[in-house]
């Protein structure tokens, strides 16, 4: 597997099935059955959208996976940096080392797949 490779598997493992389940779980989840803290917060923030505004809530989250992944393919590749220190990172696949390019490759591939 290569990096352009990589960055399509990260989209679709991650992003895509990720959020398929955001959605079920948003959707289907009565708040009555909620015992955790955090999700029961989430699910009536969802729960009191008007239906509208509910795709936005889906794409908010997409984007802000898009920003996370980027930022963290950025550290990756040596162009995001992590504060003080100079730091050198490689990411392989059993010999084969991904080129420094996966940030670039990630927002190309998500641009160019824009549902």
């Amino acid at each position: 597997m290569d990096s352009q490779e990589f960055v399509e598997k990260i989209n679709k493992y991650i992003f895509d099935e990720n959020l398929i389940l955001y959605k079920k779980l948003f959707f289907n989840t009565r708040i009555e059955d909620v015992k955790d803290p955090y999700w029961k917060k989430a699910q009536s923030l969802f729960d009191s959208l008007p239906e509208e505004n509910k795709e936005i809530f889906f794409e908010i989250i997409h984007q802000i996976m898009v920003d996370t992944t980027s930022n963290l393919f950025g550290v990756l590749d040596g162009t995001n940096d992590l504060g003080e220190g100079d730091y050198e990172f490689s990411l392989k696949n059993g010999d084969e080392t991904f080129d420094a390019c996966l940030q670039d490759y990630f927002l190309s591939y998500i641009t160019e797949n824009k549902k």
